[in-house]
């Protein structure tokens, strides 16, 4: 007998992203809803036999029965990630789930964050299920694409999504047609601002990935998109939005179920050598879960960081500052000139600009930007009833 093979899969992308389901399973049972998926591959070669497979992510949601009717498999299963999930079945809105989930303060907050968001913006919400044109669809990939990428450059950290774009943006598109994929959008009149992927199956709906342009971060974009899904859910028959696993303050807000997500550990039981790796391979990720639930990976992740920021080059600190000051009036007209917010010269300018209708609830129709004409490091943020001077003082 030679070295045994060990495989790892991630239950909860591969089911959502392709359907799959590995040949060694007959079926998926949703728990929730007690429908059946049927597994419409059940052949397990020779090489599948030889080897331990490591299943993680399997929802809790979901009961997986094992095909072995032609190789006798055996599984050691336990728990090791979390996952957070929005549970509707009990509630007939979102008013009434905020109720229960949100305190009054809680809810006059996130009221606060939708408001400010539609006064100072012409928003529009939009699900693309079912139907999207192919153009579009490249053009909003390519923006959630970009959203992610600025996001994770500005917290110095990855995205794990990027790592299969291409497999990802290729599969996509036919899924949103067949309704097991959705893209969730809010608009700034014609450009997107916040865009969601999302994977539905039967009464599900797996929030997978989001993103938003970092200039409007202090609209709360993303406490707004998940309140439109939910309201979306509740018009469209689904019964549970999953969050999934990541622990981050936003989802223990909005989540009412906290969840184990469930590893299992096959092996063949017909050789005496598999089941003690197996046993072993169980001990040693139970120790490593053991170990992230005391953040000793969240020490881990900070000294890399500590050691990545340290050894950036000074070029990598190069970005926008400002001197911002108010100003009680604006300055003549013969001394400025108007710029053009949609040039992507002035892409810099977005967040000064948009921080400052979030503070003034000033409405984007009502906003002028001036270049000082002598001062071409000077620009002026007019609305109705307040101006703002910003200084560039590095580039």
């Amino acid at each position: 007998m030679g070295l045994v093979n060990i495989k790892k899969y991630n239950f909860n992308i591969d089911f959502f992203e392709t359907r799959l389901v590995y040949p060694f399973y007959s079926n998926v049972l949703n728990k929730s809803n007690q429908q059946n998926f049927l597994n419409p591959n059940q052949t397990i070669s020779p090489e599948l036999c030889s080897t331990i497979h490591i299943i993680d992510y399997i929802n809790p949601y979901f009961q997986l029965s094992l095909n072995d009717a032609t190789i006798p498999l055996r599984s050691f299963n336990f728990n090791q990630s979390v996952g957070f999930a929005v549970n509707l079945n009990n509630f007939s809105n979102v008013d009434e789930y905020m109720k229960l989930k949100m305190s009054p303060k809680g809810r006059t907050k996130m009221r606060g964050y939708l408001r400010r968001l539609e006064t100072c913006f012409n928003i529009r919400y939009q699900m693309y299920y079912g139907e999207i044109t192919l153009p579009n669809y490249e053009y909003l990939f390519e923006k959630l694409h970009s959203f992610i990428t600025h996001r994770f450059e500005e917290r110095g950290d990855n995205h794990e999504a990027l790592k299969h774009w291409d497999t990802l943006k290729n599969s996509t598109y036919s899924m949103i047609l067949e309704k097991k994929t959705s893209l969730f959008v809010i608009y700034d009149g014609d450009v997107p601002i916040d865009i969601c992927l999302n994977y539905h199956h039967q009464n599900i709906m797996d929030n997978a990935i989001r993103s938003y342009d970092i200039n409007y971060s202090k609209f709360r974009l993303g406490y707004i998109d998940i309140l439109k899904q939910l309201e979306w859910c509740f018009k469209n028959g689904f019964e549970i939005f999953d969050m999934g696993f990541g622990d981050f303050e936003y989802k223990r807000r909005w989540s009412n179920e906290v969840y184990d997500f469930e590893t299992q550990i096959l092996y063949k039981n017909s050789h005496f050598v598999y089941k003690p790796i197996a046993f072993g391979l169980m001990y040693f990720l139970k120790s490593k879960a053991f170990l992230k639930e005391k953040n000793v990976d969240l020490m881990y992740h900070k000294f890399r960081s500590l050691i990545k920021k340290e050894g950036q080059s000074d070029s990598s600190e190069s970005k926008s500052l400002f001197e911002v000051t108010a100003l009680e009036t604006k300055p003549k007209l013969e001394k400025l000139s108007e710029i053009d917010l949609r040039s992507d010269k002035y892409d810099f300018l977005k967040r000064e600009i948009y921080d400052f209708q979030y503070l003034n609830f000033e409405h984007s129709q009502n906003i002028k930007v001036y270049n000082l004409i002598n001062s071409p490091n000077i620009f002026i943020i007019s609305g109705k009833n307040k101006n703002l001077q910003v200084k560039l003082i590095q580039l």
